[in-house]
């Protein structure tokens, strides 16, 4: 089993996640892990009823295992059923107050809720206890600093997600909307230049346009 899991694994990082869900299914002795992936694999296919079926079952016959509850939490999230997403997303951190990704998806709802300050709280939690270096709660509380114009806060939590991941796109992207706020140019230009082949994307090419703009006009 191990070895198709890491197989699975792999192709999920990478986002193929129809492949990893194939690879999944032909485990023969499926255990709670395995059960809980698939999950994970029908909500990025946007399988949501496949999805809430799963952990609905593994927490029926799990009901010590966390991850089916924020799981579930984030199919009903997605569904925008907020009332059902913030009670398992709630019951989750019930079952392990200690787990980093309960903690993270409650910053989830509240960031999508658009409740800043409560979505940077739960943030805070989920990097205080992020013991596998996980950007993802970087790059969220990032966000979230952002959106309340707290730039340098923002800038740190980036700083982390970059030492952790120096080429993820979102990642650098997520650093060059901060120094454009902080009216940093070359800094941006500086950062797409040492990452030419994600400055190619569209998205990257318009972020360096405005930025060579913004320098001229300060000359």
């Amino acid at each position: 089993m191990d070895n198709k899991f890491n197989i699975a694994d792999e192709l999920y990082f990478n986002g193929k996640y129809e492949e990893a869900l194939k690879v999944l299914e032909s485990v023969e002795d499926k255990d709670a892990s395995v059960e809980n992936y698939i999950g994970c694999c029908c909500i990025n296919l946007k399988k949501y009823e496949e999805a809430k079926a799963v952990f609905e079952k593994l927490i029926t016959e799990n009901s010590g295992f966390v991850r089916p509850y924020f799981n579930l939490g984030r199919v009903f999230l997605a569904q925008n059923d907020f009332e059902n997403a913030l009670h398992y997303f709630n019951k989750a951190l019930e079952v392990d107050d200690t787990d980093p990704d309960a903690y993270f998806y409650l910053g989830v709802y509240y960031e999508k809720q658009g409740d800043f300050e409560k979505a940077i709280e739960y943030y805070q939690k989920a990097v205080a206890l992020n013991a596998t270096n996980d950007i993802e709660p970087h790059i969220s509380l990032s966000a979230c600093y952002f959106a309340v114009e707290q730039y340098e806060e923002a800038l740190k939590e980036s700083n982390k997600a970059y030492e952790l991941c120096p080429d993820d796109k979102d990642v650098v992207f997520n650093r060059c909307l901060i120094f454009i706020r902080m009216r940093k140019y070359s800094k941006v230009i500086e950062l797409l230049d040492k990452h030419r082949d994600l400055a190619q994307e569209e998205e990257f090419a318009r972020q360096i346009n405005y930025c060579k703009k913004k320098l001229e006009e300060l000359k």
